[in-house]
């Protein structure tokens, strides 16, 4: 388990060392696969306004994976990704 992390103070790098997060959770790098804690950063990264964590966090919430299913939060967060010009969210909101 990851313990006894900072965030750096740059916005930018925030979304990169939460995105790697992101990333051990969900492929099981260095820590146990965890798709809820996976779930947790990704949703810690698209409230920083990343548009891909945003579609991302919808697909999640559309299939319950990590999380339970929720249409009407899938909803949103692949709106808050389209209205940034994510490709992908745009042709799924």
């Amino acid at each position: 388990m990851i313990k006894n992390w900072r965030l750096p103070g740059n916005k930018a790098e925030q979304i990169d060392a939460l995105a790697s997060l992101v990333e051990c959770y969900d492929e099981g790098i260095c820590v146990d696969r965890d798709e809820r804690k996976a779930n947790k950063f990704e949703r810690k990264v698209a409230m920083l306004g990343d548009a891909g964590s945003q579609k991302n966090l919808s697909l999640s919430y559309a299939q319950g994976i990590g999380v339970k299913n929720n249409l009407a939060a899938a909803s949103m967060w692949c709106g808050k990704a389209a209205a940034q010009g994510h490709a992908v969210a745009q042709t799924i909101s």
